[in-house]
């Protein structure tokens, strides 16, 4: 109520005005999705807009890699491809790894030979042994002859012992060989998909264990994760096992 003092007396009169107000009609409200409720006490809810990507699972993404060098043969899979764990995803040339193993079963295969010859000279050894000592027996031979038959004899043996090492060494020249071969084959070592397809037909790798050479990369889709950026004032307000809605923005609406 606003009061004058004027002249001819003192006068009164209501008076209101509400600031900013805005007048809506009802089609106005709906349309603009206004809902109007009573004030009450209620939780009060803190929703946090973070920044961050989503990106593959480290635990669940392998790169395949060659053991051996050489030239890329061929490669079996497209980028976007799915594949299983021990598929054939490329070759690596294997022409000279090959001719490492035909080598290798060579000399092994000669080893061998050599061997069973040493072991008919002793078989011989022992048969003139004998002879000397039956000789010996009968007082027709020497101590010396004996002696000299039964030094033959330890020589036969220890050549046959001596090639047999060799027989060793050849077999694990060959197993080498054979297991190099084998690393020509490239093999998914995950269920996933291709990411990433870093070599063609033709073009050389590497095969050092110091320097990763990566041919293709791999990941399981199914199982993603989400990295987000959160400043120190926002971390208090963060729990374990808290649940958080995600936006793509290149996927709109979903």
């Amino acid at each position: 109520t606003v009061s004058v003092q004027t002249g001819g007396g003192p006068l009164s009169f209501n008076f209101a005005k509400n600031e900013g107000a805005v007048a809506m009609t009802a089609e106005q409200i709906r349309a603009a999705g206004v809902s109007i409720d009573k004030s009450g006490p209620a939780k009060i809810r803190t929703a946090l807009q973070l920044p961050g990507e989503i990106a593959f699972n480290e635990d669940k993404t392998a790169h395949v890699v060659p053991r051996v060098g050489g030239v890329v043969e061929s490669v079996a899979v497209s980028l976007g491809q799915q594949v299983t764990k021990g598929q054939v995803l490329g070759r690596i040339d294997r022409r000279r790894f090959e001719a490492n193993v035909r080598q290798a079963q060579a000399g092994q295969n000669a080893a061998r030979s050599d061997v069973a010859t040493a072991q008919v000279e002793v078989e011989r050894t022992q048969r003139e042994l004998e002879r000397v000592q039956g000789l010996a027996g009968r007082g027709l031979s020497s101590q010396a002859e004996v002696e000299s038959a039964q030094s033959a004899l330890a020589a036969a043996k220890a050549r046959v012992a001596a090639l047999s090492d060799r027989v060793n060494q050849q077999q694990a020249v060959l197993d080498e060989a054979q297991n190099n071969l084998a690393k020509t084959m490239l093999v998914s070592p995950i269920d996933g998909t291709v990411i990433e397809r870093n070599r063609e037909v033709g073009e050389r790798v590497r095969g050092s264990d110091f320097n990763e050479d990566v041919v293709m990369s791999l990941a399981a889709l199914a199982s993603m994760e989400v990295k987000i950026e959160v400043g120190e004032h926002e971390v208090v307000h963060l729990a374990m096992q808290q649940k958080a809605d995600v936006k793509v923005d290149a996927l709109e609406g979903q």
